[in-house]
């Protein structure tokens, strides 16, 4: 029997050829080969197209903000991005004046679709250096997000108007179930690789051309 099994292993091919090696793990089937976390968090511009939404209730108040958070955004699109995405530049980091002329003044708020899933809105605020027809989707946008916080609402682009308007549902929709997650936990997950603070950040190099 020693003799056996002795000649059966060194039948056996070594290297990357190793079938103990490419065993798939048991759980596989299971896990489906990912990774599952527990929460997920989108941060987009846009809210989510043709769904009745609802936002958490905030104070935008600046230095008390409370389930919302001011910031200044840098939009950009690599080659290979569909469309562009905002990065948060700290008025404290080093990329600030060199990017300066580029940012925007953003209030982002926590909000979730009908069915659950959770997101980060980014709502662009009316400034002086915006034109009025830019200022009017910025404050339409805003209207939405803040009678969110008190009804279902489905925001509705209209580019007729040059803004936003909403359509509130036929029926009555159970309240939002916020659950037990905290402004800054959502938004480290949503914005943990979309911070630039410094001027070797790929994003900042690519488009000083550093």
């Amino acid at each position: 029997m020693n003799e056996t099994k002795s000649s059966h292993d060194d039948r056996t091919p070594k290297g990357p050829f190793n079938l103990e090696e490419l065993r798939a793990p048991q759980d596989f089937q299971q896990t489906g080969g990912v990774q599952k976390t527990t929460l997920s968090v989108l941060a987009s511009s846009r809210p989510p197209k043709d769904k009745f939404l609802r936002v958490h209730p905030f104070d935008d108040s600046y230095g008390q903000e409370e389930w919302c958070a001011n910031v200044l955004v840098f939009s950009h699109q690599s080659e290979d991005d569909i469309g562009p995405e905002n990065f948060i530049v700290p008025s404290t980091a080093e990329p600030y004046e060199a990017l300066r002329d580029k940012l925007a003044l953003v209030l982002i708020v926590y909000g979730m679709t009908r069915l659950g899933a959770k997101f980060l809105w980014e709502l662009k605020l009316p400034t002086a250096g915006n034109n009025r027809r830019a200022n009017h989707w910025h404050e339409t946008r805003l209207v939405c997000a803040k009678k969110a916080t008190e009804v279902w609402v489905r925001p509705e682009a209209d580019m007729h108007g040059g803004g936003y308007n909403f359509c509130v549902p036929l029926t009555q929709i159970e309240e939002p179930d916020w659950g037990q997650d905290s402004f800054p936990t959502l938004f480290e997950i949503a914005y943990r690789d979309r911070i630039i603070d410094s001027l070797e950040h790929p994003v900042c190099k690519e488009y000083l051309g550093g």
